[in-house]
């Protein structure tokens, strides 16, 4: 019910006395120059912000860059936008701040995504590195523990604050070898978030170019009484197909990647070649990379629909074979590994896998010589570690394939990455023989390894704990370009770019 009184109040009764309503203004005042303070305090003594200028850690985090969108398959890049040449060039000792300023260099650009290129992105605005949120007490509570990214001092310039990846702790005799970090002759594994927070993206097929000549399909289906439709968002399998006298067909039907790597040329043709450490945010790396990639992870999502079979997705690192194999029928999902195959790991499927049509999303990896699975995000067994191969390893330029049998299935959303290769860099140190670390030193690498000024090149290798800053958890403040016109010129302006805030792993 209706307050008679609330309906006979007049606006001079609404009105707070002047004091009132002054004091509201000084309230408001006052908070906030309680909420800067604390903000002020909480930064001298807890947290520290730090922009990244140079690109020594992308993709995981950028420098001076230009957003550009692929005009083949539309993927979305990152391409940096400084010089980079003396992170690989001089030592730390002898860097300038020449080194960090911004290039107007006109090279163009090379999708990593579909090969596209050359592209022009002379005019295309420049975007602000990654700023991060570094919490400055982390280290003196927990010491660095292996694929941390941390800041630090320069070990040559302590007023310059370095960000890499510790991959070397105190006392342990590291070397790089193939592209990987070994600590006393053992390969270094690493567990499912870094792999995560480290992979590079190869190929995203949800950006499948159009309408393009220079392109060659990576996904095809192989030839087979039965076989896999394409469609707008992936794949589709139909089970119910029969024969010539009308017995259903059980045979296995593939889809098979093959990575076509694009001409330079127009008059060139698309040819096969292993997957290989292109950096689309380097300019210089949109040639052909030197060196070849063994380590992969294919993510999917698969539904089925129906049917009685099973689902498998195999791939291989040019030594070892690894096929998950999902199995409805006999509830469990199963890695198998070698020739011929053999059960390593199962595990019981639950309802939520069970139930048909309800989407699974899938990830199978090949980092660090262990084969690890994933479903909806969860891992299902341990991952399975296989020994190094005692020769050289060819990697295949058909790595990976998935196929169904007796299912109606559908698969979208289909990925593929690859790990960070470790390369020579200026080959000083960790590099020919292990490298000794003592009593609280450390090595550090950046992810963008053909760019990145790091403990492989330094005289000294070894970075002292005592330099660490802190630990960055948050890139924050993260801006883009905006654009007005006025008359016939552009003006560009800074906006926020919310898509890029994101916890650092």
């Amino acid at each position: 019910m209706t307050d008679p009184d609330t309906h006979n109040m007049t606006a001079q009764d609404a009105a707070p006395p002047a004091e009132e309503r002054g004091g509201g203004g000084r309230q408001l005042i006052e908070a906030l120059i309680c909420l800067s303070l604390a903000v002020i305090l909480f930064r001298a003594f807890q947290v520290e912000g730090y922009m990244i200028s140079t690109g020594s850690m992308a993709p995981t985090l950028f420098g001076f860059h230009k957003r550009v969108v692929c005009p083949s398959c539309r993927f979305p890049f990152a391409v940096g936008d400084v010089i980079d040449k003396h992170d690989t060039a001089q030592s730390a000792a002898d860097e300038t701040d020449d080194a960090r300023k911004p290039s107007h260099s006109s090279e163009p650009a090379f999708c990593p995504n579909c090969g596209q290129g050359p592209i022009d992105i002379s005019t295309v605005p420049r975007s602000q590195g990654d700023q991060l949120l570094v919490h400055k007490h982390a280290f003196l509570m927990a010491s660095p523990r292996r694929w941390e990214v941390a800041v630090f001092r320069n070990p040559y310039k302590p007023a310059q604050a370095y960000v890499k990846r510790v991959v070397g702790l105190p006392g342990e005799l590291l070397q790089v070898i193939d592209g990987d970090v070994y600590v006393g002759g053992e390969i270094c594994r690493k567990n499912l978030t870094t792999q995560r927070a480290m992979r590079i993206p190869v190929y995203d097929d949800s950006f499948r170019p159009d309408d393009d000549v220079g392109w060659q399909d990576r996904w095809t289906t192989e030839p087979a009484r039965i076989s896999w439709n394409a469609t707008a968002e992936g794949f589709q399998l139909d089970a119910n197909q029969t024969d010539a006298t009308g017995a259903d067909i059980q045979e296995l039907a593939w889809v098979q990647y093959r990575h076509w790597v694009r001409g330079r040329k127009r008059e060139q043709r698309p040819r096969l070649s292993p997957v290989a450490d292109v950096y689309g945010y380097n300019r210089a790396d949109g040639m052909p990379a030197g060196h070849t990639i063994r380590d992969l992870m294919i993510s999917a999502t698969v539904q089925i629909q129906g049917g009685h079979g099973e689902f498998i997705m195999q791939m291989t690192d040019g030594d070892n074979t690894v096929s998950c194999v999902i199995d409805p029928t006999q509830r469990e999902v199963r890695l198998m590994c070698g020739q011929p195959e053999k059960i390593v790991r199962r595990c019981p499927l639950t309802k939520e896998y069970l139930d048909s049509g309800k989407p699974i999303h899938l990830e199978v990896s090949l980092f660090d010589r262990q084969a690890l699975v994933t479903l909806n995000g969860q891992l299902p067994f341990e991952p399975w570690p296989f020994p190094d191969s005692s020769g050289l390893v060819s990697p295949s330029t058909s790595p990976v394939r998935f196929g169904a049998r007796g299912l109606n299935v559908g698969v979208s959303e289909v990925k593929l990455f690859r790990d960070v290769f470790y390369t020579r860099g200026r080959g000083v140190n960790a590099i020919e023989q292990p490298y000794q670390l003592g009593d609280n030193e450390y090595f550090v690498l950046g992810d963008n390894s053909p760019v990145s000024l790091d403990s492989r090149s330094w005289s000294d290798g070894a970075l002292s704990g005592r330099l660490f800053i802190g630990k960055p958890f948050l890139v924050h403040l993260p801006s883009k370009p905006g654009k007005v016109r006025f008359g016939k010129r552009d003006a560009y302006f800074r906006v926020p770019d919310f898509s890029r805030i994101r916890y650092i792993r």
